[in-house]
């Protein structure tokens, strides 16, 4: 019976290595195509963001883009500015998308209406996988661990014989394998975070005050329910160079990226930037605490899980050994 009840969860295991593996081969086929920003346009209103439980601003950017490529295909996208909290760190990002400026996209392959702007938001193909390969793991080794907590009656079916193979040492395998697997990818991913990541020198502007929403911007529409919470809520403004642009950033109530990552120093802040993305960035990078540290404690419970797996296997195969000369005689 308890072997019965491992099946479910051993199709749902195949079922998310199938999905991640699906999710992953996307993100990696997806086509670049170069594309002319045609219309863009920034809405700000005020309310409670999914991941949030505070009312902050809410920014919605649209774009229409027009292909490079001599289709002359047209594209409209709709979402966040990045991870924009503050305004003047949203209209850093709508600036980018003016009209008439070049970008680069992703379009899904088989599926030339589906397209993503990495520098707006994370792939969602690698989230899922990531999210399926999770899945698979912990589907994974509970079905390993019923099929464990069971055994066969090979007389009746010899065919399913090698499932009795599989004893409790498969559970503590699985359970290894998954830091193992993680230090590699934990390892490989903070290497080149502290070789590439740029120390940002970032400088206070002015004083601390509301977003002043007595000039029109451009495309910009501000609520009404927008224009009362930005008055209610005074902070700093802090300039910085990043890949030969201008950026700004706000530090205040609202609690954005850089309230996270900035350290003060009178009017200067010091933090870590990824090259790639500006809303990656953390306050300091050493050897020590950020690879060396949770690199040794992945790395030292995938060892002892997998070596007990070994152990209990040597003792499992011995006791059937053993067992199997008591009844020879």
């Amino acid at each position: 019976m308890k072997r019965l009840v491992s099946i479910p969860f051993f199709l749902f295991a195949l079922l998310c290595l199938w999905n991640s593996v699906a999710d992953f081969w996307a993100a990696y086929r997806m086509r670049v195509v170069p594309v002319t920003v045609i219309a863009s346009k920034l809405k700000i209103d005020w309310g409670i963001p999914e991941s949030e439980s505070q009312e902050e601003p809410l920014y919605t950017l649209s774009v229409d883009l027009k292909a490079d490529d001599g289709s002359g295909r047209t594209f409209s996208w709709q979402g966040d500015p990045g991870r924009a909290v503050y305004p003047e760190e949203a209209l850093d990002e709508f600036a980018l998308w003016q009209p008439g400026r070049k970008q680069t996209i992703g379009i899904l392959r088989g599926n030339a209406r589906e397209i993503r702007l990495d520098q707006m938001e994370s792939n969602p193909e690698v989230g899922k996988g990531i999210a399926w390969l999770f899945g698979f793991f912990v589907s994974g080794i509970t079905a390993l661990a019923t099929v464990a907590g069971g055994s066969i009656d090979t007389e009746r079916r010899p065919r399913l014989a090698f499932l009795n193979g599989l004893g409790a040492w498969t559970v503590f395998f699985a359970f290894g394998l998954m830091p193992l697997l993680g230090s590699v990818a934990f390892g490989w991913w903070t290497i080149q975070k502290i070789n590439t990541w740029q120390p940002v020198v970032a400088q206070r502007v002015g004083e601390q005050m509301p977003f002043d929403t007595s000039k029109p911007i451009p495309n910009v529409e501000i609520t009404n329910k927008a224009l009362k919470g930005l008055a209610e809520n005074p902070y700093n403004r802090i300039e910085f160079e990043w890949k030969g642009q201008t950026l700004h950033g706000g530090i205040g109530p609202l609690r954005g990226t850089y309230d996270l990552g900035a350290l003060a120093a009178e009017d200067k802040y010091h933090f870590m930037s990824s090259p790639t993305d500006r809303w990656e960035i953390t306050q300091r990078l050493s050897w020590q605490d950020d690879f060396a540290l949770p690199f040794g404690v992945l790395l030292f419970f995938g060892v002892v899980f997998t070596g007990a797996s070994l152990l209990i296997r040597r003792a499992e195969k011995s006791f059937s050994l053993s067992n199997g000369i008591r009844r020879k005689f």
